[in-house]
């Protein structure tokens, strides 16, 4: 963990994440702050007495608890992290989970917006002085989503609205409704922003232009891609949502988390996901066996074969599978294939005697016939395998 991450954070907080702090004795010492700093720091804070804000409060207990986490480096580096950026602009805010009031939601926006920032807004109406809006989505560089919070109000200046040939006033070709791309001049209440690409400064002039052109978008336009799919229909086209045995895509994804059993230092193998997919696999596999046997001994061939052979999807070395769907192939005379399942139901357990016994007698019915077709080479393989397994 890097300490002096935690310091900032101490100033920017003051009194209520130091208090939450000392809760946890070791976390407190390893700061190394002595008690002058510790005065510096809250005096440098608005305020030094306890906080009243409960939201503040649970936010400097979350930072106390989940600190180790917060500020370890291993979060903090893009490099390592790795996954389907497609599929990560299609998860809706982080806020649409918190339940944040909307006031709360409006309060941290104004403290993040910046001069230079891209916002989409809607055209609340139209006067001589210009253009009164409201924000919808914070685009460029931060992403944010405040449909659902407050208004956040702002302001387009007539001189900051292009004028058209055609229109007698730059504002007559906007109307309430229409959806706007706009450059953030000023942080005030409400935001200045403007419309003209001349008005960007040469700083931020290069990110602006090009893929996000000022003025007029479409009325259906988010920033967020594909962000009409909300996040239950995300999940539901993943494949590990429709095929729990796909595990390849999570296995080479490294993410970052805020959960400590994610980073144990030597976890158990039973623990790993293969272990547990393992042991899940077997479960459902022996499940679906159970099911075909049952609808065998009913006269049900067709379904039982099916649900045999799914249990084998499931897991492809499923012995009781093997020796199943085998025993209902040698029923039905197929004895070249009902010898392939059975022949593998022993290479992986050499034990098994319902595998051993159903092998000898398939490969003797085999031997049989190769020896009334006058394969005599043939037939004489088959007892040779007899004899080993006897």
């Amino acid at each position: 963990m890097e300490s002096s991450w935690l310091k900032r954070s101490l100033v920017h907080h003051g009194l209520p994440l130091l208090n939450a702090l000392k809760a946890d004795s070791e976390l407190y010492r390893s700061l190394e702050i002595e008690k002058t700093s510790k005065e510096v720091h809250l005096e440098n804070h608005h305020s030094t007495e306890p906080s009243t804000d409960s939201f503040h409060t649970l936010l400097c207990e979350f930072i106390a608890k989940k600190a180790d986490l917060l500020f370890d480096k291993r979060l903090r580096d893009p490099s390592k992290w790795t996954g389907n950026e497609a599929e990560e602009m299609l998860m809706p805010p982080l806020e649409c989970f918190l339940n944040l009031p909307g006031e709360t939601l409006r309060h941290h926006f104004l403290q993040s917006i910046q001069a230079g920032d891209v916002i989409i807004a809607e055209v609340f109406a139209s006067n001589p002085d210009g253009l009164v809006l409201r924000v919808l989505f914070s685009e460029h560089p931060r992403r944010r989503d405040l449909t659902h919070s407050v208004p956040v109000e702002a302001f387009c200046p007539l001189e900051e609205v292009p004028r058209l040939p055609g229109y007698r006033s730059a504002v007559e070709m906007f109307q309430p409704g229409d959806r706007i791309r706009a450059f953030v001049v000023a942080t005030t209440v409400p935001l200045q922003v403007s419309l003209k690409s001349e008005t960007v400064p040469s700083t931020h002039r290069q990110a602006v232009e090009g893929k996000t052109k000022l003025g007029l978008v479409p009325s259906s336009y988010r920033p967020f891609r594909n962000a009409q799919r909300n996040y239950s229909a995300l999940l539901r086209r993943s494949r590990t949502f429709s095929d729990p045995a796909s595990l390849a895509p999570q296995k080479k994804t490294s993410y970052a988390s805020l959960f400590r059993e994610m980073f144990l230092a030597n976890p158990s193998p039973d623990e790993m996901v293969e272990a547990i997919r393992r042991q899940q696999s077997t479960a459902w596999s022996h499940q679906l066996v159970e099911q075909g046997v049952s609808f065998f001994k009913k006269g049900q061939t067709k379904e039982a074969l099916e649900r045999i052979s799914s249990a084998l999807r499931i897991d492809v070395e499923c012995v009781e599978a093997l020796v199943a769907r085998g025993a209902i192939l040698a029923n039905q005379t197929q004895f070249e294939k009902a010898c392939g399942d059975l022949e593998k139901a022993v290479e992986l357990k050499p034990t098994h005697r319902n595998a051993r016994k159903y092998l000898v007698q398939v490969l003797i019915a085999l031997a049989r016939s190769e020896s009334a077709s006058n394969r005599l080479d043939a037939a004489m393989g088959r007892l040779e395998r007899v004899l080993e397994l006897e």
